[in-house]
């Protein structure tokens, strides 16, 4: 099976905040070329000088699926040689039951509120990556798409927000089932799952620290991972389901073409 750094141009979905911005700089320094997208466009700019990027494209993660095929397409006229793309960018959303509107407008403004996580979270990667699928096969190489979620989406205990742990456990389940189809019908297309917990510069796990792990694991050919105290979340889910869900999968057959 081929290494998961086996690409040389990544597009990195949100580089301004604190886990892509650690992916893209690792990237960077081991030679790859690193387009990094975001929002808004001044963060994402500063972004790209302090990681050393070689583009920069602005992309809201939450933006409508018009504008994330109009994204998708610009790609593939500017960089028509991505075969890494890099879902990481993430939204958090607190709900406070004690204190939720009874009625409009704020009701529908919290439940707004709520949306954009679930849109930005599992919306904006799922398009994304559909409409970027065309050109990652194409890869004469093959091509990497690495999908960023959290330990909360496997223990939600992120009790003020839990839409965000909702959001994370999708990104388990697409990340999953996405490697079992993509195996059969486009074997060149690897996913990878890196399981995050916190990280950010004033609290949580370093960037730095948190890109050192990634990088140790994916240098030894990891698909699905955690990272700090999501390691041992991981590995007892694949002990526990592995077993199962390996054997799904070997009886599992597509539907004819």
């Amino acid at each position: 099976m081929s290494s998961p750094l086996r690409f040389n141009k990544a597009l990195v979905i949100g580089a301004n905040e604190p886990i892509g911005k650690a992916l893209a700089k690792y990237f960077v320094s081991i030679g790859k070329t690193v387009v990094v997208a975001g929002y808004p466009e001044a963060d994402i700019t500063a972004a790209r000088h302090e990681i050393g990027a070689h583009g920069t494209l602005v992309f809201d993660a939450g933006s409508s699926p018009e504008d994330i095929a109009d994204f998708a397409a610009a790609v593939a006229g500017l960089h028509p040689t991505i075969d890494c793309l890099v879902n990481a960018a993430d939204t958090e959303a607190a709900l406070d039951l004690a204190n939720l509107p009874a009625a409009d407008p704020g009701l529908g403004d919290a439940i707004a509120y709520l949306d954009r996580q679930l849109v930005r979270n599992v919306r904006g990667p799922l398009h994304l990556t559909l409409r970027l699928l065309p050109l990652l096969r194409r890869a004469p190489g093959g091509a990497r798409i690495v999908n960023v979620g959290s330990l909360f989406g496997f223990v939600p205990t992120g009790f003020p927000e839990p839409g965000y742990g909702a959001s994370r456990a999708w990104t388990h389940a697409w990340s999953m089932t996405l490697r079992t189809q993509l195996r059969r019908v486009s074997p060149e297309v690897r996913v990878v799952e890196i399981v995050a917990p916190v990280v950010g510069p004033a609290w949580g796990m370093t960037p730095d620290a948190f890109a050192a792990e990634v990088a140790a694991k994916l240098q030894r050919g990891d698909e699905t991972f955690g990272v700090g105290p999501a390691a041992d979340v991981v590995q007892k889910w694949f002990q526990t389901y592995g077993p199962a869900y390996e054997a799904a999968e070997a009886s599992w057959k597509p539907p004819p073409a």
